[in-house]
């Protein structure tokens, strides 16, 4: 999946969070740190949620969207200490894609690319 699908989809998200989220993610998408498809898969560590959020941002929460310890993201964008992710959810299906607290996850060695 490109950045810039990633970019169309999380669109639908900023519509709801305003615009001081939409432009906060835009942001973050032009300036934020691209995370290489080699090395994109990374594990939730830590207790508790790990929210959502819209943008990078505490003020764009996605309220009731979250992840726990040990659940596996790919990850896209690292910015402002938030990274951008998609977690797809194999047991009830569905998928999150948004920004999360990057200190909450670990890098597995693992990609979704070969080197």
């Amino acid at each position: 999946m490109g950045i810039a699908f990633v970019s169309l989809v999380v669109s639908a998200l900023l519509e709801a969070s305003g615009p001081d989220c939409e432009a906060v993610n835009a942001r973050a998408n032009e300036a934020g740190i691209r995370i290489p498809g080699h090395s994109a898969i990374y594990e939730v560590v830590g207790h508790g949620r790990l929210q959502f959020y819209s943008g990078p941002s505490a003020a764009c929460v996605v309220p009731g969207v979250f992840i726990v310890r040990k659940d596996r993201v790919i990850a896209y964008v690292e910015y402002g200490g938030y990274t951008f992710v998609l977690f797809t959810n194999s047991k009830e299906g569905g998928e999150a894609l948004g920004w999360v607290r990057t200190e909450r996850l670990r890098a597995t060695g693992e990609g979704i690319s070969p080197r």
